[in-house]
């Protein structure tokens, strides 16, 4: 077996707010209820789904959960970011098993509306160890917080891990390809406001959660993420309730991305994007346009309600299953993808 990982952390500190790529293509050649599961500790909290990405709505279902998690300072209420994740896996010239069929193009999906456990991914483990466990909280011998709930450590504490929380998914894919992803949190003050994410992909040539085998080189394989943020949920329709911005900053219609990338002429060493809350055209108050960059709650005391900045910075990508150094030139691509054009509207 041949596998390829990929490091990137979801967030790093920028003054007021913290980081998350709006999508990458990787370029390598490699020869249900959904769960879901909080990481809260540090000023940075989201859940995480079994599939290995969190797409639109996924964690309930629920309208008002538009804008749902890495919530950034997370002892606030509203301080939600995330609308909606994708992440697809793609490769050329596969031959399909189940339908005895040689396609040009094949492609699984994990969102950024859905994904198919039936025919597509394969949840196989979800779990997260610790370093400690939480707090216990009790009020009159009674149970007072919902860290019981929320964050669920699956195993005795182990002292020297290297996080504090470690959240694993491993899924297999109709692909052929086995992805696991690793989730590192930290609570210590100077790291308590990014995630570390690993992925790894292992080309196993099983198809299913039988354990079906159908191996095969895979060809020209990419992998997509796509990231789309709506910044902050404190001024949105489904936050506060004061609602002073347009409902359709609840699905981020005016995030701004900014992309960099590694240049020895400026001396930048890093390579990612960051989101902002960006203008809106249709931001009004009292019958006039109003600068709402920020989120100025202009409404009361001019608070800026929607501060963060939230990206992602790519730390290390394999070159080639074989070559293990990183590869500077990935992410291969950082363009924009329309959240509602057609290819996005089934995934």
């Amino acid at each position: 077996m041949k596998q390829w990982t990929i490091r990137f952390p979801k967030h790093l500190p920028v003054r007021t707010g913290f980081w998350t790529i709006i999508s990458i293509l990787v370029l390598i050649n490699l020869s249900s209820g959904q769960q879901t599961r909080w990481i809260r500790v540090g000023m940075l909290h989201n859940w995480y789904m079994e599939t290995g990405c969190e797409w639109e709505v996924g964690r309930r279902g629920l309208i008002r959960d538009q804008q749902d998690g890495l919530q950034w300072p997370a002892q606030f209420a509203n301080q939600d970011n995330q609308a909606a994740k994708g992440l697809w896996i793609g490769a050329r010239d596969y031959y399909d098993a189940v339908a005895n069929t040689t396609y040009q193009y094949k492609v699984v999906q994990i969102g950024p509306r859905k994904s198919d456990y039936t025919n597509e991914i394969f949840p196989m483990e979800f779990k997260m160890i610790g370093r400690y466990d939480h707090p216990t909280v009790l009020v009159n011998g009674e149970v007072a917080t919902d860290m019981d709930y929320d964050d669920i450590v699956d195993q005795a504490p182990v002292p020297d891990l290297k996080a504090d929380r470690i959240l694993i998914t491993k899924i297999r894919t109709s692909m052929g390809i086995e992805m696991t992803r690793r989730v590192y949190a930290f609570s210590q003050q100077f790291h308590d406001d990014y995630h570390i994410v690993e992925y790894v992909f292992t080309n196993t040539g099983i198809i299913d959660d039988k354990g079906t085998q159908n191996p095969q080189t895979i060809k020209d394989m990419y992998v997509m993420w796509q990231f789309r943020y709506a910044i902050c949920k404190e001024v949105g329709w489904y936050g506060s309730g004061v609602d002073y911005m347009p409902q359709s900053v609840t699905w981020g219609d005016n995030t701004v991305y900014d992309v960099f990338w590694e240049d020895p002429r400026t001396g930048n060493p890093m390579r990612g994007f960051f989101a902002w809350h960006g203008k809106h055209s249709k931001a009004v108050y009292n019958g006039e346009n109003f600068d709402n960059i920020g989120g100025p709650n202009v409404s009361k005391d001019g608070r800026l309600s929607a501060s963060q900045f939230v990206g992602v910075v790519v730390l290390h990508a394999d070159k080639s299953p074989t070559d293990h150094s990183d590869d500077p030139n990935q992410p291969s691509n950082t363009w924009y993808i329309d959240s509602d054009a057609i290819y996005n509207q089934a995934g």
